[in-house]
C-alpha cells in the first residue's frame, strides 16, 4: 500500500483528469435548537453558522484535487447565484487545478442539498435535508453545449491532454446515452459510478463502480438473481461488455471492497475504518482515489485497496469532505 501511495504522490501533479457529472453545492446550516415552536410541534433552530461544499460530481472533483491532479468538471447547472458559487467554490480554492466547463439552463435550477444541523447537544446532528433539483435531460443548446465540451477533450499526449474521463452519475440530468458515447469517442479511459436508472448506458465503458445497491439493481436488470456479489459482478462484466470486458469495483459498505478485473479474477478486501461519523461522501472519495490511480498506470487491486483506505478515513469526517495524501501516509504509519 505504502508503494501505490508513493506512485501517487509522483504522479498525482502531472496527472489531468476529466470529470463528467451532475455537479451540485452542499449548504450547511447550523445552530442550537433552543426550544418547540408554538406554531407547531417542530423545533426551532437558531441559524447561527452556513458553510458551503462542493457536491455530488464536484466533490468528485474536489477529491482528485486534494490529490494534487489537474481536474476538470463538465457539468449542467442553473443560471443562478448557486452556479457562482459553486465555481467559485472549485476554482478559488484549488490553487488553480481545477478548471470549470459548467453549461448554464435556465429552465433548471443548480442542484443545492440544504442540510441542517443542530448543535449544543453533544456533537451536530442532522434535523432534516431540502433539494432543490431538476432530474430532466438536457436538451437544445444545453445538450449541445455539453457535448461539444466533452468532444473537446484530447487524449494523452496530445497537448493538455487528459489521462482518464471519470463519469460521477446522479441521475439529474447531466449524463445521457448521447455524452457517454462521445466520451468513449474521446480514446481516453473511461471510469464511471453510474445511477441504476442509466445502468444499460454504460456499456463499453472501461471502469464501473457502483455501491452494493446499485449494482444488484443493475445487474437484476440483466437476469441475475439473488444477492451474491460474485455473481452479480460478472453479470454487469459480461452485460457492459463492448469492444473489452469492463472492470467492476463495488463498493461494500462495512464489508469492504470487491474488484472484479478484466482477466475474470475477483478480490476482496476488508473494511479499514475503525470510526464512522458520517458516510456521506465515502462513495465520492471511492471514485476519486481509484481513478486517480487507474490514471497513474496503477493495477485495479492496488488502485481498490488505496480506495478503500481513503474511505476509512473520509468517514471520520463530518459531511461531505475530501482526504489528501498525507492523510493516507498518516494512516498507514498508525
Amino acid at each position: 500500500m505504502l508503494a501505490t501511495v508513493e506512485l501517487l504522490v509522483k504522479a498525482a501533479s502531472n496527472l489531468r483528469i476529466a470529470v463528467i457529472g451532475d455537479v451540485m453545492l452542499d449548504e450547511n446550516l447550523s445552530g442550537a435548537v433552543p426550544r418547540i415552536s408554538p406554531e407547531a410541534p417542530v423545533m426551532v433552530m437558531l441559524n447561527e453558522k452556513r458553510t458551503v461544499l462542493p457536491g455530488g460530481a464536484a466533490n468528485v472533483v474536489a477529491g482528485i484535487v486534494a490529490l494534487g491532479c489537474h481536474c476538470t468538471v463538465i457539468g449542467l447547472v442553473g443560471d443562478d447565484s448557486a452556479a457562482d458559487e459553486l465555481a467559485e467554490l472549485l476554482v478559488k480554492t484549488n490553487n488553480g487545478l481545477c478548471q470549470t466547463m459548467f453549461v448554464k439552463d435556465k429552465t433548471r435550477p443548480t442542484t443545492v442539498k440544504t442540510r441542517f444541523w443542530g448543535t449544543g447537544h453533544g456533537s451536530p446532528h442532522q434535523l432534516f435535508r431540502v433539494d432543490s433539483e431538476s432530474s430532466k435531460e438536457a436538451q437544445g443548446i444545453a445538450r449541445d453545449h455539453l457535448l461539444a465540451n466533452v468532444m473537446s477533450l484530447r487524449k494523452r499526449p496530445a497537448a493538455e491532454g487528459y489521462d482518464a474521463i471519470v463519469v460521477s452519475d446522479y441521475a439529474k440530468g447531466t449524463v445521457s446515452e448521447t455524452i457517454v458515447k462521445a466520451a468513449l469517442s474521446t480514446g481516453i479511459k473511461v471510469i464511471v459510478a453510474p445511477k441504476p436508472s442509466n445502468g444499460r448506458l454504460f456499456k463499453g465503458v472501461h471502469v464501473i463502480v457502483p455501491n452494493s445497491i446499485e449494482a444488484t439493481t443493475i445487474a437484476k436488470e440483466f437476469g441475475a438473481v439473488g444477492t451474491d456479489m460474485d455473481n452479480i459482478a460478472r453479470t454487469l462484466q459480461t452485460s457492459l461488455m463492448g469492444d473489452h470486458l469492463p472492470s467492476i469495483v463495488i463498493t461494500l459498505g462495512k464489508e469492504g471492497i470487491l474488484t472484479l478485473d478484466e482477466n475474470g479474477l475477483i478480490h476482496r478486501q476488508p473494511t479499514v475504518a475503525k470510526e464512522v461519523f458520517d458516510v456521506t461522501g465515502a462513495g465520492d472519495t471511492v471514485l476519486a482515489v481509484l481513478s486517480t490511480c487507474i490514471a497513474a498506470g496503477i493495477p485495479l487491486k492496488d488502485a481498490a485497496s488505496a480506495a478503500n483506505m481513503a474511505a476509512g478515513i473520509k468517514v471520520k469526517k463530518m459531511g461531505v469532505a475530501t482526504v489528501t495524501l498525507d492523510e493516507m501516509k498518516d494512516s498507514l504509519r498508525d
